[in-house]
């Protein structure tokens, strides 16, 4: 196995902007770090389950993947608008109270199955670093296990960062909740599968 190549791919694919990474900062600058915990293991979880999925149904998802994903993208693009535009149909009151333990868990776990990213990341990982030299259960399942450790490590860094800024986005509270909600939008559209860039070509034609 190419390590140094995987390593790589691991860390790009796993710390850079997505809806996971992105989600967790937003919770924990408004909820705090603490009660932003279910979130972070309900990502592990479901992100140990998506790619010990991967490995061992490989070849049947290469095969149904083109039907799947379009499915998958539209899904998680209408989670994630409607994770975007949350805060702004309720008051600050209601914001201000944090959601259940119980939900944010399940909501970041159900959110792996919907992330086509998520899906797609396991499936490469899997198919092009892993599977060519492991094909065992246990090895597998431990791979599986650390890139799940890996994925709650980015969401956790995110989460910092929004519990550190909390001050700076609390005072401007309506420009964060756009910001984040401009950025929801984008991952929303890139998972969703839209050519935008068509479309902006073919409008402005």
């Amino acid at each position: 196995m190419p390590i140094g190549t995987f390593i790589l791919f691991v860390v790009v694919g796993t710390f850079t902007p997505g809806p996971n990474n992105i989600t967790s900062m937003n919770t924990a600058r408004r909820v705090g770090f603490w009660r932003a915990r279910p979130f972070i293991f309900g990502v592990g979880t479901g992100f140990f389950v998506v790619a010990l999925s991967c490995a061992l149904f490989n070849l049947a998802l290469k095969e149904i993947m083109p039907g799947v994903q379009p499915i998958l993208g539209g899904l998680g693009a209408l989670y994630m608008l409607w994770l975007a535009f949350k805060p702004f149909f309720h008051s600050k009151k209601k914001t201000a109270a944090a959601p259940g333990d119980e939900r944010l868990y399940v909501t970041a776990f159900l959110l792996q199955f919907l992330n086509p990213k998520v899906i797609l990341y396991s499936l490469a990982t899997m198919s092009g670093f892993v599977l060519p030299y492991v094909s065992d259960l246990l090895p597998l399942s431990l791979i599986s296990l650390l890139l799940a450790l890996l994925a709650m490590a980015s969401v956790t860094s995110w989460a910092l960062f929004g519990v550190v800024f909390q001050r700076y986005f609390s005072k401007y509270e309506s420009a964060v909740n756009v910001v984040m909600a401009a950025l929801l939008v984008y991952c929303a559209i890139t998972i969703s599968g839209l050519d935008v860039k068509g479309l902006l070509q073919k409008f402005q034609g």
